[in-house]
């Protein structure tokens, strides 16, 4: 295992949030548009920030919890040449991937609860 020292481990998290926090905006912004069909309302700035944090908190949480879930042990081997090559992991391998898919999907049901609620009203 790869030790990187604790202020690396911070950016790293900080720049994972900045992605989070992209995608969850364009994601929230998409979702708006789909549900509504007032074009002005999709460029306020408090939605775009509130989807932002949305997504950014989704990508960073979720990615902290999948990393430390235990996971079933796995192990894959293959040959590269004359040598057999082994890896065990015992974690999901993917993390980032259930991040990114927070961070789209948690600013688009904040989108489809807002258009709901105002179709309640």
């Amino acid at each position: 295992m790869i030790a990187f020292p604790p202020i690396m481990l911070a950016l790293l998290l900080l720049a994972n949030a900045l992605i989070g926090m992209a995608i969850g905006a364009v994601s929230g912004r998409i979702t708006a548009a789909m549900v509504r069909k007032d074009w002005r309302d999709l460029f306020r700035l408090r939605r775009i920030c509130a989807n932002a944090v949305f997504g950014g908190a989704a990508y960073v949480v979720f990615l902290l919890v999948i990393v430390s879930l235990p996971w079933p042990r796995n192990t894959i081997a293959y040959d590269i040449g004359q040598t057999y090559v082994t890896s065990t992991a015992n974690h999901f391998q993917y993390p980032n991937a259930i991040g990114y898919l927070a961070a789209i999907a948690l600013p688009a049901l904040y989108e489809f609860y807002r258009f709901r609620r105002l179709q309640v009203s």
